[in-house]
Formats: C-alpha cells, sequence, structure tokens
C-alpha cells in the first residue's frame, strides 16, 4: 500500500506494488472490517484525494521503465457512491506524475521537476506549469489553495528542507531546514 484515504463511509487504498507493479485500489468498508471491491486502475498508484462533489480521484505514475514495461502514468476519477470509474485521463508514455493535491476545485500534481495546476470541472493534462525546476519528495497544497509547501529530500542523505509557496503569484517565499528526506507535512486547521 502507497497511500490510504477515509471518505466517511470506506477505506480506499492505493496498492502500488513492493518489488512488482500493481494498479488496484482496495476499497474496504470498516464497519464489517472486509474488503468490499477492487478497482483496476493506472498502473503503480500513488495518490488519493477527493474532490468537492465526493469523487475519489487515483493518480498512477505509471510503471517506470527499469521494470522493462514502461507505462504512462494515468489519473483516474471514481464515483465513491457506486465505486465505479467515471473516467480515465491517460499521460504520456513516458510521463510518470505524482503528489496529487486537490484544494477546492483545484487539482495540483508534479511532474519531472514541475509542478501543474487543471481544474476537476474540466480536467484536462495540462502543457504549462505553474512551478517548474522544483525538487519535491512530496507536497501539499494548504491554506485553502494559497500555499504550496514543498519536501525537498535534497541529496537524500543531508538535512533537506521545506520550500514555502505563495500561489498567488507562483513566488518561493519562505525556506525552512529539515531533517533528513522530510516526506509529510502536517497542518493544523
Amino acid at each position: 500500500p502507497e497511500e490510504m484515504l477515509f471518505d466517511r463511509f470506506n477505506l480506499y487504498v492505493a496498492n502500488q506494488g513492493g518489488f512488482g507493479v500493481n494498479n488496484i485500489v482496495t476499497v474496504i468498508d470498516p464497519t464489517i472490517d472486509m474488503v468490499a471491491s477492487t478497482i483496476n486502475v493506472g498502473d503503480v498508484p500513488n495518490s488519493l484525494q477527493l474532490d468537492t462533489n465526493g469523487d475519489l480521484w487515483v493518480l498512477s505514475g505509471g510503471s517506470p521503465a527499469f521494470t522493462g514495461n514502461e507505462t504512462g502514468g494515468t489519473l483516474t476519477r471514481i464515483n465513491t457512491a457506486s465505486n465505479q470509474i467515471i473516467t480515465t485521463f491517460v499521460f504520456g508514455m513516458t510521463d510518470h506524475p505524482n503528489y496529487l493535491n486537490i484544494n477546492g476545485d483545484d487539482l495540483y500534481y508534479f511532474l519531472a521537476g514541475d509542478v501543474f495546476k487543471t481544474t476537476t470541472a474540466s480536467f484536462e493534462v495540462p502543457t504549462t506549469p505553474e512551478l517548474s525546476g522544483v525538487n519535491f519528495f512530496n507536497m501539499f497544497v494548504v491554506n485553502n489553495g494559497a500555499t504550496l509547501i514543498g519536501c525537498n529530500a535534497g541529496d537524500f542523505a543531508s538535512n533537506g528542507t521545506l520550500e514555502i509557496y505563495n500561489l498567488q503569484d507562483n513566488t518561493l517565499t519562505t525556506t525552512l531546514n529539515a531533517g533528513i528526506i522530510p516526506d509529510n507535512v502536517y497542518v493544523n486547521p
């Protein structure tokens, strides 16, 4: 499992795969502590987010080139009432997106050193990034979409940083020192 999300009714688990590649989201009914269903999505699901309608968005990075069977990433929208796929968007064969964030109707993801933004209402794979040349190991959109916090692991051996961006003008406002391989940020609402 790579990530879990609870929507007040079901627990969704993105099964990325350990030493192989997986493409399944497991739906667990916590009232009976059993798997209710599984949903096939793109290879290597890495991020789960709910939109304002309660639909589940699953970002899959695709199978990397070193596996010998490279596949591009996908973004799948799922109706949580029926656990049926509404639609799937396909990225390029060598595109491996990660770190999905949804804030209101805005959808953000990371791809090859860039942060892209689009909307859940009329999703299109964007061609122009909001932020370019960033080195994130994870990222979080907070403060009602006003701020992006990027976890920069640097060389993965020394202390990393948290980079805070103002999303109104896409400027870096603050860099904070962190420990080795910063990967998560918790914001107290």
